[in-house]
């Protein structure tokens, strides 16, 4: 017999529930609930909306082009464990050796 945990049905149910988000050039994206609230602005918003099936999320100060990578940035990094600051560490660059190869690509705007 198998047993499913509560915490893997929410988890299960928040990853079909979708969202869908306005930008400033009014191009509407709908995201899977998960990867939207890997933005806390884009998940502080929706707990101010409620249920966002049935608006979407404006964002009126975010180009189409700057969500949709921000979209993928947050979709290609959705299993990644949360980050927490690193208090004895506060130089940036020191992390910045430990950055994978596809956000270095992803990073290359040239």
């Amino acid at each position: 017999m198998r047993f499913i945990t509560l915490a893997a049905v929410i988890a299960q149910l928040a990853a079909a529930a979708t969202v869908r988000i306005t930008s400033s050039d009014n191009q509407e994206f709908t995201v899977p609930h998960n990867i939207a609230c890997q933005s806390q602005l884009i998940k502080n918003m929706i707990k101010d909306v409620g249920d966002a099936d049935e608006q979407s999320i404006s964002l009126p100060n975010v180009s189409g082009a700057i969500l949709q990578k921000v979209l993928e940035y947050a979709t290609m990094h959705k299993d990644d464990p949360p980050q927490v600051p690193d208090e004895t560490e506060p130089n940036l660059s020191s992390s910045s050796k430990d950055i994978q190869e596809w956000d270095k690509q992803f990073l290359n705007l040239e």
